[in-house]
Order: structure tokens, then C-alpha cells, then sequence
């Protein structure tokens, strides 16, 4: 019994994080973009950095912008990545600044 549920655990990990993955995929495809909060709230996907390498070792072009927020609770300046398409074939994986500073 305890092998079955364990099974049935990891399939269900691997189907929500496939779904996930497509989710992101079309997202970024139809010329959006995407943060960490707005995967979660759109998508229910708590681990977007991981989609996103999954994306990438599929071949995608992903970049990744930090950006700048204020913390609605804390007040304090919030940093956090939105992740887009890109043409540059390194991968995206150098952060460019946040756009707010630019």
C-alpha cells in the first residue's frame, strides 16, 4: 500500500509540473512574460525557476528581468524575476537590471 501511494504521489508531482510546464510554454509563446507570484496565481505553480529550467533544457530562449516592488506588508523594497522570450541565444541566464532603474 505504501509503494502504491508513493507511485500515485510522484505521478501526480509529474502531471502537475508537465501541466505547469505547458501553462508557462504558452504563456511565454503568445509574447507574454511571467513572475513568480503571477504563476502562482495563474497557474497554481509554486516552483516557476524549475518550469523554467525545464523549459530551457527543452531548448526555449527564456530571459529573466529582476525587477523592483514595494511590499504591500512590510513596506520594504521586494526584488523578483520576470522571465520572458528571447532572441539571445545564451539562455537568458544573465540578469539584466530592473527596468525601474534603467
Amino acid at each position: 500500500l505504501c509503494i502504491n501511494l508513493q507511485e500515485t504521489i510522484m505521478t501526480m508531482a509529474d502531471t502537475n509540473s508537465n501541466t505547469h510546464k505547458n501553462l508557462i510554454r504558452r504563456r511565454l509563446t503568445e509574447g507574454g512574460s511571467i513572475t513568480p507570484l503571477e504563476a502562482l496565481r495563474d497557474f497554481g505553480c509554486y516552483r516557476l525557476a524549475s518550469r523554467i529550467r525545464d523549459l530551457r533544457r527543452e531548448g526555449m530562449h527564456i530571459a529573466k528581468r529582476i525587477e523592483e516592488s514595494v511590499s504591500r506588508i512590510t513596506g520594504k523594497t521586494v526584488r523578483y524575476s520576470r522571465y520572458f522570450l528571447s532572441d539571445d541565444k545564451s539562455n537568458g541566464e544573465s540578469c539584466q537590471t530592473p527596468h525601474n532603474q534603467q
